[in-house]
């Protein structure tokens, strides 16, 4: 039994006396919220191989159209947490997206900050603002708060990609949504600018506003040299010696949910 007590060993009048003024006593559950001597976490170490992950992504498009998904994505979910959170841990959520040729997942913006690495694949695009981002294995891209985005796909095959997101941090402290536009109208590559989907159809570029921070590509070459120079230092040449610092990060600082009104 709890030392503090159980909400069980107050009379039921009591309880109801409580419940009717919407109050709940702190002892009987303190310890649920403030463990004494260490935390107590949830999360399980899980592992998700990307050899068995890959077919059930690749049948995906067989289970659900993108007309309907919006999105072909499959969840890494940890099974110390509810499935239906969809948190790989207290703080991330970690997604395997799928894109095929010609299809497009519409402009929007959201309160999240997500993080996107190529696994599989090339001729790939994010485009934010109007700019156009292109993406291939081994880049990452990132797609900060507030930024109006949207992802489409030229070419022959697959595209995977990786998703990072902190949705469960904000979801949690209720500053989770999502704002959906139509397409922003920007060609990424052979066309797949125009391709339409679910009744989308191409419209006027979405209003510019003053960036406050940079949609930043890191191609995998260059972190890869910039790794190298780390390492074997001034046998690298010094044009492989690249920094990766977003410059707009300053500036991200001084942002605030207020961004996205």
């Amino acid at each position: 039994m709890n030392e503090l007590g159980r909400l069980e060993d107050l009379p039921a009048d009591d309880r109801a006396a409580l419940q009717a003024q919407n109050l709940v006593p702190l002892w009987p559950s303190l310890r649920s919220v403030l463990p004494p001597g260490q935390p107590q976490s949830r999360t399980c170490a899980t592992a998700w191989r990307y050899q068995a992950l890959r077919p059930l992504l690749l049948q995906a498009d067989a289970l659900t159209p993108i007309e309907k998904a919006g999105r072909r994505v499959l969840v890494r979910a940890n099974p110390g947490h509810r499935l239906d959170t969809m948190q790989a841990s207290a703080a991330l959520h970690l997604g395997m997206q799928l894109l095929r040729p010609g299809e497009w997942v519409p402009a929007h913006r959201h309160t999240p900050n997500a993080v996107r690495i190529i696994v599989e694949g090339s001729g790939t695009c994010t485009t934010a603002g109007g700019e156009k981002c292109p993406m291939s294995r081994g880049d990452l891209i990132l797609s900060p708060t507030g930024v109006r985005h949207e992802h489409g796909r030229d070419g022959s095959g697959p595209v995977v990609r990786f998703d990072v997101l902190d949705l469960p941090r904000v979801h949690d402290l209720e500053a989770s949504y999502v704002v959906e536009g139509v397409r922003q109208g920007v060609d990424c590559g052979r066309g797949c600018g125009a391709h339409v989907h679910g009744g989308i159809v191409p419209a006027p570029m979405f209003e510019r506003s003053a960036r406050t921070y940079t949609l930043l590509r890191h191609p995998r070459g260059q972190v890869r040299a910039a790794l190298l120079a780390l390492a074997c230092g001034p046998s690298v040449p010094e044009a492989a010696q690249v920094s990766d610092v977003n410059p707009g990060t300053a500036a991200t600082r001084r942002t605030s949910s207020a961004s996205m009104r």
